[in-house]
């Protein structure tokens, strides 16, 4: 069965094309002679299907040149025969390459229309999914922020997505982002911590607030949200502007919502999944622990009635968690995260007393005390 995009061979001995390979580029052209052939000179004709030999198929002709490649002109009657071009796009319905020019014009042209001059080479990409970038030069007035790469494809102008605190994400030019260098930093308080306002730009002196998110490169590291309606939620802060609150869990069993990660004392991380069929479930990423385990088994407080290594210890969270269920939720707003009580430390063991003549008897020779 012949189809547009196969390579063929023309069968028809009559026919002033007999012996000539070109590609099939449509089958629809009249109830006799339905198929239309394009030669690499340019020229085309039709032709019945018996008078056709398939000599590749579409999958196997479309491979012969890659985006990118750079390609000459084989036609000798063609505008821009000889000159040097690159392959910027693939018509896999029709099998034309679009091909850009030195001096910027362009043309389409089948696979007999060009000849292979270099291969496009891999290009290694200067910045990664995940990598943190400082942007140099931003349309939305991101201009020094530092943000996430959360999307990369060399196929275009704008190579990257960079995401920011705010939640917003800007694509970007290579040039114009430049890598952080993630260093260890030793933070005042850390994503969770409840904290006293000292000083605030939005009246919040006073108030507490949760720390939902640190930036450890900003000048006010700190993004703090408050429990407030119609007004300023969130602000960000120094650190001599916050002091750390300590006061009993408000985060409970009742407050977990579908969407939302929670982490295990053994480490284990899981999405929580209210109303199923099975009840209100926890499923394990990768197994876990288990597949999944009951609601069901915490008390309010998130403790596991029965092994204290399924405890729920950090419960992560974002507006729109219930639509992902990735593990990019453990990178949003940390809502709980357990204090641990310190351990009591341990009383010094009483001295046992013994006599000379039991120190003797217990190293098996005589013992000379020296002041």
């Amino acid at each position: 069965m012949v189809k547009i995009g196969d390579r063929v061979q023309i069968y028809e001995t009559c026919s002033n094309y007999y012996g000539r390979c070109g590609i099939v580029i449509g089958d629809d052209f009249c109830p006799t002679f339905p198929y239309k052939v394009e030669f690499e000179d340019g020229d085309d004709c039709i032709f019945k299907g018996k008078d056709l030999i398939v000599l590749s198929t579409e999958e196997e002709t479309t491979m012969l040149f890659e985006v990118g490649d750079e390609v000459r002109v084989r036609q000798p009657t063609n505008l821009f025969h000889s000159e040097l071009g690159k392959v910027v796009s693939i018509d896999h319905v029709k099998l034309m390459y679009k091909v850009i020019f030195h001096r910027g014009n362009s043309d389409v042209y089948t696979c007999f229309g060009l000849i292979l001059v270099k291969r496009q080479e891999e290009k290694v990409m200067r910045f990664k999914v995940g990598d943190k970038v400082k942007v140099k030069d931003s349309w939305f007035g991101h201009d020094g922020d530092i943000g996430e790469i959360i999307g990369a494809d060399d196929r275009y102008e704008f190579k990257y997505t960079v995401a920011f605190d705010d939640g917003f994400a800007e694509p970007f030019r290579e040039e114009e982002l430049e890598l952080v260098k993630e260093e260890e930093k030793v933070m005042k308080f850390k994503v969770g911590d409840k904290v006293k306002v000292k000083d605030s730009w939005f009246g919040h002196d006073g108030d507490i607030g949760l720390i939902v998110r640190i930036d450890g490169y900003a000048k006010s590291p700190y993004r703090v949200k408050f429990d407030v309606v119609d007004e300023e939620d969130e602000e960000i802060f120094a650190e001599g502007s916050l002091e750390l609150v300590k006061e009993k869990q408000s985060f409970t069993k009742s407050d977990l919502k579908t969407g939302m990660g929670v982490v295990l004392r053994d480490g284990s991380k899981g999405h929580v999944l209210l109303g199923t069929e099975a009840g209100d479930v926890i499923r394990f990423i990768n197994g876990g622990s288990n597949q999944w385990a009951s609601v069901d088994e915490y008390d309010e407080n998130m403790i596991d009635y029965d092994t204290s290594a399924m405890d729920l210890i950090e419960v992560y969270s974002s507006r729109f968690a219930y639509a992902c269920l990735t593990d990019r939720v453990f990178n949003q707003d940390c809502v709980f995260k357990r204090e641990e009580p310190e351990s009591e430390p341990k009383p010094e063991p009483e001295p046992t007393k013994m006599t000379m003549k039991e120190i003797n008897e217990h190293f098996g020779k005589a013992i000379e005390i020296i002041e």
